[in-house]
């Protein structure tokens, strides 16, 4: 081992550089995927490290939804929304504004990557919009049950109106149209101080 390590040494001070191949009685044949140790190994491709961008400092992003008490009442943060560094309150606890607005923040809740605050704006929104569209499917299909409700209601008032008037038509005469006391059915109030009549 020693050897090994002397001559490695000596190959180091003398310079690969200055090596040359050596000719031989018999040509030495190399496999077509083997490549001579003389040449340079080709360069290993770099795993490229993706690019970050970042906010200023002082400046994060919200990753999920706040509820904070403001003067008129409970105000939503969105997740994307851009919060500025005022203090930090402990250890993980950052004191940020949005606006006017001051609340306190857990740092787990906050990036300063600017990609990954457009994409939790982003997945947030396209949240809100699903629920909007569902919202919005499920008031056409009530407003389709109530117009069905009403058109089954107005034809029965139709055919209310059509029997009513057929009645009328065989007994000759409206009965809110008879004089008062003609009217057969209109028999009065009941006495109960007379006698019944065995």
């Amino acid at each position: 081992m020693g050897g090994l390590l002397i001559g490695l040494i000596a190959l180091a001070s003398f310079g690969i550089a200055n090596l040359r191949p050596v000719k031989t009685a018999h040509p030495v044949k190399m496999a077509a995927n083997v490549q001579p140790y003389l040449k340079e190994p080709p360069p290993k491709p770099t795993a490229s490290a993706p690019v970050r961008h970042l906010a200023p400092d002082g400046v994060y992003f919200t990753l999920r939804y706040f509820s904070v008490r403001g003067p008129h009442g409970v105000i939503g943060i969105l997740p994307g929304t851009k919060v500025v560094r005022i203090r930090d309150v402990a250890p993980s606890i950052l004191r940020v504004s949005a606006g006017d607005l001051q609340f306190d923040a857990k740092a787990q809740d906050l990036t300063n990557e600017l990609d990954l605050a457009g994409a939790v704006s982003n997945l947030d929104a396209q949240r809100q919009k699903a629920v909007a569209d569902y919202l919005d499917e499920e008031r056409a299909i009530h407003q389709e049950q109530q117009d069905e409700e009403n058109r089954l209601f107005d034809q029965e008032q139709r055919d209310i109106q059509k029997r009513r008037a057929a009645a009328e038509a065989s007994w000759g005469n409206s009965l809110d149209s008879w004089p008062a006391g003609t009217n057969p059915l209109d028999m009065g109030a009941y006495n109960q101080s007379q006698d019944v009549v065995p």
